[in-house]
């Protein structure tokens, strides 16, 4: 057994410490959203240990616990969810958002690094993005406001990773 590879049980271990990598990563993205003030940074899964046999994760929530109901997912406070793409899918959902002092609802879907839609919504917006793995997928809301009467949140109606066709 090499210095730098702990045997913590076999396959299961690794993705026990991938997951703890990425948990890791997750509380300090949270950790900045509720310290830094003003607009929130897209937490990034970059660092996250590196996926060698990629088994997809579904939705999981900034706690790492899965996303119990993507047919309505309410965004009521910066938060992120995140999924382990591994094959050619499209991500699809309809997307709404309130806005206050007339800028509406951030939301950010990275794949990895990449941006694939960075944009404020106020009102509704269809997503159909297509995504690639191995690599992690972010979708964020990033700049939550409460100022009475004005409430800026984010709401997302069926979030599904649709696995495109294999010809």
């Amino acid at each position: 057994m090499s210095a730098d590879r702990v045997d913590v049980g076999g396959r299961a271990g690794w993705r026990r410490l991938a997951a703890a990598g990425v948990l890791a990563a997750g509380m300090a993205v949270l950790t900045a959203l509720y310290v830094a003030p003003g607009l929130a940074e897209v937490p990034s899964f970059a660092a996250a240990p590196a996926v060698q046999a990629c088994e997809p994760t579904g939705f999981l929530n900034a706690n790492g616990e899965p996303v119990s109901s993507p047919e309505l997912v309410r965004m009521n406070s910066n938060s992120y969810l995140r999924a382990l793409v591994c094959d050619p899918s499209v991500l699809t959902s309809a997307a709404e958002g309130t806005a206050a002092r007339g800028v509406g609802a951030r939301l950010s879907v990275y794949l990895g690094t990449e941006a694939l839609f960075d944009e404020p919504v106020a009102g509704a917006v269809e997503l159909a993005l297509p995504v690639q793995g191995p690599r992690w997928l972010v979708v964020a809301f990033t700049n939550d406001l409460y100022e009475p009467p004005e409430d800026r949140n984010l709401v997302l109606r069926d979030l599904r990773l649709v696995p495109l066709e294999t010809r």
